[in-house]
């Protein structure tokens, strides 16, 4: 007994397994593709904060770098840069909460860290003195980022700065 092969029939059974293994590879190369586009979105989220949080802090010292103006030390417990203005009012930029933060006020305001502006997320922030720089540092993810500005005018070492809880 002798089976009778259509032609047609395996002409169209080529075509579909074709076709289905073209599906595939697609599926699988999409399904690739998405994983590798979630991973370069997420480090340039993080490498965006940091940067953005360094550069606003070093733009924010060169603004205010008059005599006797820039400082660094220590809010609520946080390092934090000291722009004053004037002889009254001071701009605070510290990290707290998770955030950057920023709070213009006068130097005896009272106000508290949690009363700060929050700019962008971040996990921590310290400011040093270190000869004649001020070394930045920032966290993001667990990821560590520095910059270090010298301000023409030098800067202060403010030590603490008190306020009333709340």
């Amino acid at each position: 007994m002798r089976f009778a092969v259509n032609k047609d029939a395996v002409k169209s059974a080529s075509v579909f397994i074709v076709c289905g293994m073209f599906f595939a590879a697609a599926l699988f190369l999409a399904t690739a593709g998405s994983g590798v586009y979630q991973s370069v979105v997420s480090l340039s989220d993080s490498n965006y904060t940091k940067r953005t949080a360094l550069s606003y802090i070093t733009n924010q010292i060169r603004r205010g770098d008059i005599k006797n103006s820039i400082g660094v030390g220590s809010f609520g417990g946080n390092d934090a840069v000291f722009i004053f203005e004037e002889s009254e009012y001071v701009t605070m930029i510290y990290c707290f909460d998770g955030q950057l933060r920023e709070l213009y006020t006068s130097a005896d305001s009272g106000l508290a860290p949690a009363d700060g502006i929050g700019l962008m997320p971040l996990d921590s922030l310290s400011g040093e003195a270190q000869n004649k720089c001020i070394e930045i540092t920032a966290v993001y993810d667990g990821e560590i980022s520095g910059a270090a500005v010298n301000p023409r005018s030098g800067f202060m070492d403010i030590g603490e700065i008190e306020y009333e809880e709340q």
